[in-house]
């Protein structure tokens, strides 16, 4: 049996056909590109912005700078390029006292520093001469009374025990180093020192004797029974009785006799000098000056710490200056 067929779609152009199927798939895409369309232009805001970001970006510190120069010049409108020469100007200048005042700085605690160095050094050397000149005192004294008890012939006890004292020729010697220990200090002082006040101020009383040396045969053996006669007072300053420590230590620690008494008309009256001067006058002596130097050092050490203070400032505003450049 023959299907009816309708005449309409007998007779239907192929091109007609093809144009509604074009039709209608445009229509699907142009549908689609609608419905995309937000995203597209949200894509395209998100590009311009990244875009704008990286225009900042590629500013940098020239658009703070000029931002800078604005909030000075009072507007955005001017021209910047004489601000900036001119600010740049007044930051190498500070860059530069920042580095001169450094160096200066630098020098002035080296300079410093020696000094300080060079007065420790002075006061270690008065500690030297208070402990030698009363090691000459302790000396003169143990000669004294060799020539006292043994009159210079003590040989020894023989006992297998340790000496009570040295034998004459050990106290020449130890008095021989001791008065060189003081010359060589006073020389040092006098060459690297420049506060010689508490050396050279004439207000120290020293005091000599005039003694009479004479011998008792009464009963037993001679002895020696020496007499004092007179007694002065003499003003004088630390430097001079250290010399005359010195040269009477010196001048009995070179005798080549075996009797100084004998010898010396002076002996006694420069050991009492030595004895009676060292102890107490001499050594209180040295301690003023101990105590002047140790003022001086901390008074340098003051200006040391106040310097250094200095040039870690300095070098604090160097470096902020050279972090906002």
């Amino acid at each position: 049996m023959a299907q009816a067929t309708d005449p309409l779609i007998m007779n239907a152009d192929p091109a007609q056909s093809n144009i509604n199927v074009y039709d209608q798939k445009g229509n699907e895409r142009l549908n689609a590109d609608i419905l995309d369309q937000p995203n597209t232009v949200q894509n395209r805001s998100q590009k311009s912005s990244n875009q704008r970001k990286k225009r900042k970006k590629k500013k940098g510190h020239g658009a703070q700078g000029d931002s800078a120069i604005a909030d000075l010049t009072g507007g955005q409108g001017e021209d910047n390029s004489s601000m900036r020469i001119l600010i740049m100007g007044f930051v190498l200048i500070t860059h530069f006292i920042c580095i001169v005042g450094l160096i200066l700085g630098a020098v002035i605690y080296s300079l410093k520093a020696q000094s300080y160095i060079q007065r420790l050094q002075n006061l270690y050397s008065v500690c030297d001469l208070a402990q030698n000149e009363v090691q000459i005192g302790t000396f003169a004294l143990e000669t004294l009374y060799l020539d006292l008890t043994y009159n210079f012939n003590f040989s020894g006890i023989g006992d297998g025990q340790t000496k009570p004292f040295p034998f004459w020729e050990e106290l020449q010697g130890k008095m021989t180093n001791k008065s060189k220990a003081i010359i060589d200090n006073i020389s040092k002082i006098y060459d690297k020192t420049t506060v010689m006040v508490p050396w050279e101020q004439t207000d120290i009383d020293t005091y000599v004797f005039e003694i009479i040396h004479t011998n008792t045969t009464s009963q037993g053996p001679v002895k020696r029974d020496p007499r004092m006669l007179a007694q002065d007072k003499l003003r004088t300053n630390l430097m001079r009785v250290l010399i005359n420590l010195a040269q009477k230590s010196s001048q009995l620690g070179n005798m080549t006799t075996n009797n100084p008494r004998q010898d010396s008309p002076t002996f006694y009256n420069d050991i009492v000098y030595m004895i009676f001067n060292s102890m107490q006058i001499g050594v209180q002596s040295c301690k003023r000056a101990m105590v002047s130097y140790w003022q001086e050092m901390v008074h340098q050490k003051k200006e040391i710490l106040a310097t250094i203070l200095m040039i870690i400032n300095l070098k604090r505003k160097n470096i902020c200056n050279a972090t906002i450049t």
